[in-house]
């Protein structure tokens, strides 16, 4: 099949959105499909790569605003009689003109999938206003709600622009449109493999990501000051958050009024040989506590497949699609805002470290149940698989 597959996402390899959608275009050609990609290249710049990997198309517009719009224009002329069967869109966007695009696609005879990661959107998108707002950025506050209005209109002419939604929650239509749901997948060849480094004395956890409300950090933060207030103390602890996002500010916030400067550090960005030292040196991994905090209680989350991947235990606060929680490497945690026992993260790291011959069965988890070859395979067998 002939496939073209857009994101709206901006390049940008320490990004884990931007990865995905590399290993999914990279899962599509293992296929045998013949798949060109096209990317915001900069802020400024939409490029779309052939079925090999070379840049052939450069598409000068603005990666905001009414610079998308131009982007889709120029999208359906280049689509325009080269014989392409599917557009696959990763579009954040759903202005009623880019739906009006996805509409003249489909007449030329072309099917179009649009990828809808999370649903539904409100509470994910009320929590960022609400963190604008807090954060006195009154003008991103304003243009946030602008877009939510804008999207919300263009989200009910999607019905007869769209073939179907691809999505990684379990619902049967979005918009009155029928849903494929996959599970979030990874290129396992793509992760490196950790070379597990324990440390004794300390509890070492890591977190890794674009760091949001729901991903509730706040909560293992307050954790661990609890812990650091009982008299007696086993283990000491380290708690490295790796990347940026809206709630890090908040999160340096609370940590220097809790005292934990000493115990909890942010690392910004990293990635490649850094971020596998950093990986090494951990006992665990910390997926997202706080998916209430956009309504969810059920998610399919990227970050839990890079972490499987990478062969390292998990905790975790909400019901992971293809989980059933009693696996040996997960830690599952109540999906609210009550406070985590500490001491059922030692005993976990614990009992970890007395398994750490099984640490070749976590990737090979991975292997079996999230390549992203399996996972893409569904949306062209128009089937959601069973979980």
């Amino acid at each position: 099949m002939k496939i073209l597959f857009i994101t709206s996402v901006i390049k940008d390899l320490s990004s884990g959105v931007f990865k995905k959608n590399g290993w999914q275009v990279k899962a599509m050609r293992a296929l045998g499909h013949q798949v060109s990609f096209g990317y915001f290249d900069t802020q400024d710049t939409f490029v779309i790569e052939n079925e090999h990997g070379q840049v052939t198309t450069v598409i000068p517009a603005h990666s905001y605003g009414f610079g998308r719009r131009k982007v889709m224009i120029s999208i359906k002329n280049f689509m325009a009689g080269k014989g392409y069967e599917l557009l696959y869109s990763r579009w954040e966007q759903y202005y009623p003109l880019i739906a009006r695009t996805y509409r003249e696609i489909k007449k030329t005879g072309t099917k179009v999938y649009l990828e809808i990661p999370t649903y539904p959107l409100q509470e994910e998108r009320k929590n960022i206003r609400q963190r604008y707002f807090k954060e006195k950025r009154y003008v991103k506050w304003l243009k946030h709600w602008l877009y939510q209005v804008i999207s919300e209109i263009g989200e009910g002419r999607m019905k007869d622009a769209v073939d179907k939604v691809v999505t990684f929650m379990n619902h049967k239509t979005i918009w009155g449109i029928p849903v494929i749901c996959l599970d979030n997948g990874v290129d396992v060849e793509s992760v490196p493999h950790r070379t597990y480094v324990p440390q004794s004395s300390i509890i070492h956890l890591i977190g890794v990501g674009n760091i949001a409300d729901w991903h509730g950090y706040d909560r293992l933060i307050r954790s661990i000051k609890d812990y650091y207030s009982l008299e007696k103390r086993d283990y000491d602890v380290k708690f490295t958050i790796v990347g940026d996002g809206i709630s890090v500010t908040s999160l340096k916030r609370l940590v220097t009024q809790l005292n934990l400067e000493q115990i909890v550090q942010f690392t910004g960005l990293k990635h490649g040989k850094e971020l596998d030292q950093l990986f090494d040196h951990a006992d665990v991994a910390v997926s997202s506590l706080a998916e209430f905090r956009r309504n969810l209680e059920t998610a399919s989350t990227l970050k839990m497949k890079e972490y499987v991947a990478r062969g390292i235990p998990i905790i975790y606060a909400y019901n992971e699609m293809g989980l059933t929680g009693n696996e040996f490497f997960v830690k599952q945690f109540p999906n609210n805002d009550s406070a985590i026992d500490f001491s059922e993260i030692i005993q976990f790291v614990l009992e970890c470290r007395e398994n750490h011959q099984k640490i070749l069965e976590i990737r090979e988890f991975a292997v079996k149940k999230y390549d992203w070859k399996l996972q893409i395979q569904h949306v062209f067998e128009l089937k959601t698989p069973d979980f």
